[in-house]
């Protein structure tokens, strides 16, 4: 059996596939996990490579993030994370 290995590499521009981040969203989250927005940037984008890559689920990735925050995910849930982004 054959495996084809070709790697494609796929750009975004301008947002065609995924949107842009809306200006003020992180700091809306980090407000919402009542944490500063610079902690908040921090857990965010250290987690987000493995998501991104399809390697994490996002229950799973918002579970990282809060946890590097030191937060719990029972007040908070993925929803309501995603709603301000």
């Amino acid at each position: 059996m054959t495996t084809d290995r070709r790697r494609i590499v796929l750009f975004d521009l301008f947002g065609v596939i995924a949107r842009h981040q809306r200006p003020g969203a992180l700091e809306k989250m980090a407000a919402r996990c009542h944490t500063s927005a610079d902690a908040f940037t921090t857990a965010y984008w250290t987690h987000r490579p493995p998501y991104d890559a399809g390697r994490h689920t996002a229950s799973a990735y918002w579970t990282d993030v809060l946890h590097a925050l030191s937060r719990d995910l029972a007040p908070l849930n993925s929803s309501a994370a995603r709603a301000a982004a």
